[in-house]
């Protein structure tokens, strides 16, 4: 719209009749004009904003009308519901060697003189603006620091945009706006429909949703809900023997830290006695539009959810992983296992680890049915593989997995439909699950957090050697390479050393965390995982342990995972850990932790007989503990925990 069509339009309108002979003035006739033109847009279709650019320069008087409708239509919809964008010009004095912000100063006065205080200070610049420059025109321009925008010169018109996103320009306006793209939303729930539905709301909406461990304690739960800066929990009054959400989060209201600052509203679905809360049925009482807004907000770099690793001698850190880290793994495990709408896929593991909330994504793009569960149970879930027809099961755990082969009912013959079981275990304990359904295909993978929850699966394809042994190949656009741990060189192949990973799936760093992430992104993106792997010749992965679990026995470096699968082994033993412990004379030995299988009986002394002449000296474990139960996070035992636990007395060496 020109000036010249703003005016026309009122003289015609004039002509008309329209104004019943009153004379026509720049107040209000013209400044009407052009604010109902800013709102013309808005009648052909229903938009969140509107952007409205006004041309010309501050001061001349062509542009007072202008202005004036500006402060007009701000008054007119509020001050929270507009932002005034003043675009400007740093002039740089080539002698004096400085940008000048005297005309941006007057400019600013100008507007203000009119009654139009700026929100964002936009300059037009030939060289960068300093933190000093920043904070000068923000003091004297009466703005945030944060929105004082550098707009320097550009090659093309086309790298603006960019220029602009790389200021934060579009996360200021939103502030500005309190539409907070990338707020985050916390979700503390069983598996459910609710979880799901709330996760994937907050994800269209541009929110961030927070996966919450169930098992968390008031402790945890409140570091959580500080680092990740929630603004909104949902949580249920569901409880079971371990778990109390109600009572927890009355907890963290309750502890000497208080609510979390950012935490505005607890959504509890079930309702509280605690009035400090919300029962659901407000959050679903909300008026919205009906209307549907059928294209999701974001891009697919923004985070997707937010993920926090279990924690080992530090608290747990948040795994920001975007749409696109997501959606290159669900999508390069649909292809994999070949998945498709006739496939039934059971999950038993919760919606809080990648573990579940991985394969959902995956059916939802193969629309292949999805099952899942509160809490594991052997006998429901044995019913649920047989009377579903489940095609593709995912225990992933050895706990879940010994539990459902020493079921009477696990047998071929009632689990005919199954053609895919994945389970990541010592290779004698995957012989043994492939065994016990030879009807289907054991295949295993290797995965972290930071990487989508998964970087490879076994095939269905791959020979059952290289099933039982390996980790399947990398996902397609995915580079592995194995470091020595001292020297950082690239070790050749079926050497063991350092895994770094590579890829459109590899998130971009962790939560409040610089330091953490430092240590695990290199410049030119590769992660660091931390464990020890090797390559085979045809470019499978080879998982050996963590490095945090090598041993150094004696001047031995020793995987507790080649312990364990040695224990595993055992026909009495259902799961062995394996950590070191300080040693006078050694430095450093294995201890051994034991769950035996129900109903067996074995004496720390015949254990030692079984690795005499079988395993090195300096394998064998110094001490032996049997447990009945483990300390666990959300899916792996925590280790650290277990070297508190009374080792009693050396049975070896």
């Amino acid at each position: 719209t020109t000036t010249g069509q703003i005016y026309q339009t009122v003289i015609n309108k004039e002509r008309k009749g329209d104004f019943l002979g009153k004379t026509v003035q720049v107040i209000p006739h013209i400044t009407n004009e052009i604010k109902r033109r800013i709102k013309l847009i808005q009648e052909e279709k229903s938009y969140d904003v509107i952007i409205t650019e006004l041309g010309g320069t501050v001061g001349d008087i062509e542009s007072y009308p202008f202005i004036e409708a500006v402060r007009q239509f701000r008054w007119e919809v509020g001050m929270g519901n507009s932002v005034v964008i003043h675009l400007t010009l740093l002039p740089y004095l080539s002698a004096a060697g400085e940008l000048k912000t005297k005309p941006t100063q007057h400019s600013v006065k100008k507007l203000m003189e009119s009654g139009v205080n700026a929100d964002i200070i936009v300059c037009r610049t030939e060289h960068s603006l300093n933190d000093d420059l920043r904070k000068k025109i923000a003091l004297f321009c009466n703005v945030e620091i944060e929105s004082v925008i550098e707009s320097i010169d550009a090659s093309t018109i086309y790298e603006v945009p960019i220029l602009m996103q790389n200021e934060k320009l579009d996360d200021v306006v939103l502030k500005k706006l309190n539409l907070n793209k990338g707020d985050r939303v916390g979700i503390l729930l069983f598996n459910s429909i609710e979880y799901l539905l709330l996760m994937y709301a907050s994800m269209y909406a541009g929110f961030v949703p927070v996966n919450i461990n169930a098992r968390y304690k008031a402790k945890e739960l409140h570091y959580v809900l500080h680092d990740s800066k929630c603004k909104i929990l949902f949580t249920s009054s569901q409880s079971d023997e371990v778990t109390n959400f109600s009572e927890i989060i009355s907890s963290v209201y309750d502890s000497p830290e208080g609510r979390p600052e950012e935490l505005t509203d607890v959504y509890i679905i079930g309702g509280s006695k605690d009035n400090r809360f919300k029962d659901f049925k407000e959050f679903e009482s909300i008026f919205v539009d009906d209307s549907l807004n059928e294209e999701a907000t974001g891009s697919e770099d923004d985070p997707a959810f937010i993920m926090y690793t279990s924690g080992t001698t530090s608290n747990p850190k948040g795994c920001p992983l975007s749409h696109r880290n997501v959606l290159h793994v669900a999508n390069s495990m649909v292809d994999r296992w070949k998945m498709n709408d006739e496939d039934v896929f059971w999950d038993p593991l919760p919606m809080f680890h990648m573990s579940s909330i991985l394969p959902f994504i995956g059916c939802s793009i193969s629309k292949s049915t999805f099952l899942s569960t509160i809490h594991f149970n052997p006998d429901a879930a044995i019913k649920v593989l047989i009377e579903k027809d489940v095609s593709i099961a995912f225990p992933a755990f050895p706990a879940v997995m010994v539990a459902l082969s020493n079921h009477d009912d696990f047998t071929p013959e009632n689990l005919s439909k199954l053609r895919i079981i994945n389970n990541v275990a010592p290779i004698e304990t995957l012989r043994s699950f492939q065994n016990k359904v030879p009807q289907a295909t054991q295949v295993s993978a290797y995965g972290l957090t930071e990487v989508g929850g998964v970087t490879s699966f076994g095939s269905p394809d791959d020979a059952l050697e290289h099933r039982l042994t390996t980790c399947g190949k990398p996902w397609p656009e995915v580079e592995i390479r194995i470091l020595d741990p001292e020297t950082n060189e690239v070790m050749n192949n079926e050497e063991k050393g350092l895994i770094e990973i590579k890829g459109p799936h590899v998130f971009s760093g962790y939560l409040n965390d610089k330091e953490a992430t430092k240590n695990a992104l290199s410049d030119d993106g590769w992660f660091s995982t931390g464990d020890i792997g090797s390559l085979t010749n045809d470019g499978y992965i080879r998982f050996h342990g963590r490095i945090k679990d090598m041993l150094k026995v004696g001047g031995e470096n020793v995987a507790a995972l080649e312990i364990e699968a040695y224990f595993d082994s055992h026909e009495k033993i259902l799961i062995s850990q394996v950590v070191g412990v300080d040693d006078d004379h050694l430095g450093e030995v294995p201890a051994v932790f034991i769950e035996k299988k129900p109903g067996t009986e074995i004496s720390k002394e015949e254990l030692i007989d079984f690795c005499k002449g079988q395993i090195s000296n300096f394998k064998i474990p110094r001490y032996i503990v049997f447990v009945d139960e483990w300390p666990m996070s959300s899916t792996k035992v925590q280790k650290f925990k277990l070297k508190n636990l009374d080792l009693g007395e050396k049975v070896f060496g």
